[in-house]
């Protein structure tokens, strides 16, 4: 937060024994109402109370532990979207409370990762279960996602239920399982299991390696369950697998069409065939991918080293 003070000055009239305090506004950078000006000591305490507050309140955060987790997604759900802050996960974690109840209550901020991993174990009570509930215009980068989602509903997704406005994944790796005990359409997803109409949903350098398992499922896709916005995949890999009862009317990226894929790859075709197959594996596969993916052991995964992030060419 930018902050600049006009300098201050004090004059006392000796017949009216009265105090002028100078026009000592704090203006900030790109605020539309400045705020009024402190005439007295009280108001000059308000107003730095005030500033307090607002700090506090736009500052970013950092979760490290379960219960950090637990009370930033009870916040998210009950209407603190976080837009314009970046919350940063500093440490492996595992919990199994969404973030996100609704498009009003949903997340609309900058996720880092940092590399680390949300492990997320849940057993769905309704429609709708995924680390993210709901995401609005958010970011999500260098998150790896790990766990394990029962369900006998639908949307069950790696990263997200439902995308609104204009969001970017990049940089992320979801392992997560999904098995699914609902008898039909399940629209369950490695990522993102709706982007709704109007979403521009971006998926840069993302791998998706884990499983969705239905034996009476059907109607899934290995990255987006279902597409209703403009959708882009750049650099991406389709690893996972999809074990349903029918492979007619799922996907190998995305069910309902119309996506551009750039550059984007899978091992095995699920339903509609998107992408390129590619058997390539180490080093190969690697510069296939480009330069948003490493070799980390003998897998090939995305960075998520923000430093190096820096040098990647979309």
């Amino acid at each position: 937060m930018m902050m600049r003070f006009v300098k201050y000055s004090a004059s006392r009239e000796q017949n009216g024994a009265r105090s002028s305090y100078a026009e000592a506004q704090p203006a900030f950078a790109g605020t539309a109402k400045p705020i009024p000006y402190a005439r007295s000591g009280r108001q000059l305490i308000t107003l730095l109370m005030m500033l307090l507050t607002t700090a506090t309140a736009w500052a970013d955060i950092t979760i490290s532990t379960p219960a950090e987790w637990e009370t930033f997604a009870t916040a998210v759900s009950n209407g603190t979207t976080y837009s314009g802050q970046t919350v940063t996960l500093a440490n492996d974690i595992t919990v199994s409370t969404m973030a996100g109840s609704s498009q009003e209550n949903s997340f609309k901020g900058t996720f880092y990762g940092g590399g680390h991993t949300l492990t997320f174990n849940a057993t769905a009570t309704a429609d709708n279960c995924a680390p993210f509930g709901y995401i609005d215009g958010a970011t999500i980068t260098c998150l790896n996602v790990a766990g394990t989602i029962n369900t006998g509903y639908k949307y069950a997704a790696g990263i997200a239920a439902h995308s609104y406005g204009n969001c970017t994944i990049q940089n992320c790796h979801s392992s997560i399982d999904v098995t699914s005990s609902i008898n039909g359409d399940g629209t369950h997803a490695g990522f993102v299991a709706v982007e709704e109409s109007g979403c521009t949903l971006t998926i840069t350098n993302c791998l998706f390696d884990g499983s969705i398992t239905g034996s009476n499922t059907t109607n899934c896709g290995g990255f987006v369950g279902w597409r209703n916005g403009t959708l882009t995949f750049n650099n991406c890999l389709q690893n996972g697998t999809l074990s349903i009862k029918e492979e007619s009317g799922s996907a190998t990226y995305n069910r309902n069409g119309w996506s551009t894929l750039n550059n984007c790859y899978y091992k095995t075709a699920y339903g509609d065939v998107q992408g390129t197959q590619t058997s390539a594996t180490g080093s190969d596969l690697q510069a296939l991918l480009g330069s948003g993916w490493e070799l980390s052991g003998s897998e090939v995964v995305p960075i998520m080293d923000s430093k190096n992030l820096s040098l990647i060419h979309i």
